[in-house]
């Protein structure tokens, strides 16, 4: 059969393979997602060869995580919904939104973590993490149309969607299927906002590092540790410090 190195000269020549989808009455063509057999196993070569495919099967898990999300099928405002919508990936440290800007679109992040961030006399203070399933746009800026003091920026790689204002208010507004999706997105936004107002009001790094553990374990793992002592507001040495102790008592 050849190398993998031979294996993925040949797979690299091929263009197309066709994805039947059940209902449809013709095949529908993509960039490849190669596929090939190795003995008993699979490997597939998704990464630079197939950004559609890969596009439309994030479209594809959105669309079930929000029909499962509200427990009710989207299928009548889908193709608009997706018509109106871009979706993007941030690299880390790469600033989503800039303080600097009036936020004129919102953000859902479909992978990876985010934060708030702002600086008072050169020092990084996090305000709030966000991951996946979260809206993470600077929701004041947007329906006040004024610059806040925040930058939205990518702790990890993210992968999210930007949704224009207008047509998100449309949806928000007016939409009985998706619509339920935001308004029940904006609440959980709005009460998250509320727990991590109330955790950074405390100066007990204990109940500020155990929220994030109890509530948000991802981000424990997944942010590097200057990132989490921003968001309880000491240095990155008394972060070494406290999580030593918590562990020896």
């Amino acid at each position: 059969m050849g190398t993998i190195w031979e294996i993925k000269q040949k797979v690299r020549r091929l263009s197309t393979f066709l994805f039947w989808r059940g209902g449809n009455s013709s095949p529908h063509t993509y960039p490849i997602a190669p596929i090939v057999f190795l003995n008993h196993g699979i490997i597939l070569w998704e990464a630079q060869y197939c950004p559609q495919y890969k596009k439309k099967l994030r479209m594809e898990e959105l669309k079930r995580v929000m029909e499962n999300y509200i427990q009710e099928s989207i299928d009548n405002e889908w193709k608009e919904f997706s018509q109106n919508l871009s979706i993007h990936t941030a690299s880390k440290r790469e600033i989503i939104f800039r303080q600097t800007e009036v936020c004129n679109e919102v953000m859902y992040i479909l992978e990876g973590i985010a934060a708030s961030e702002y600086n008072v006399e050169d020092k990084l203070i996090i305000s709030r993490f966000f991951q996946a399933g979260n809206l993470c746009s600077n929701l004041a800026s947007a329906t006040s149309r004024t610059i806040q003091s925040d930058n939205v920026i990518a702790i990890t790689e993210v992968k999210y969607i930007a949704i224009p204002l207008d047509y998100f208010m449309k949806m928000y507004l007016h939409s009985n299927t998706i619509g339920i999706f935001f308004r029940k997105k904006i609440l959980e936004h709005l009460i998250e906002a509320k727990n991590f107002i109330s955790v950074k009001t405390s100066a007990d790094t204990e109940r500020q590092y155990a929220f994030l553990e109890k509530d948000y374990p991802g981000i424990i793992a997944k942010t590097p540790s200057k990132y989490i002592a921003a968001f309880i507001g000491i240095t990155p040495e008394a972060l070494s410090r406290f999580l030593k102790h918590r562990s020896s008592s």
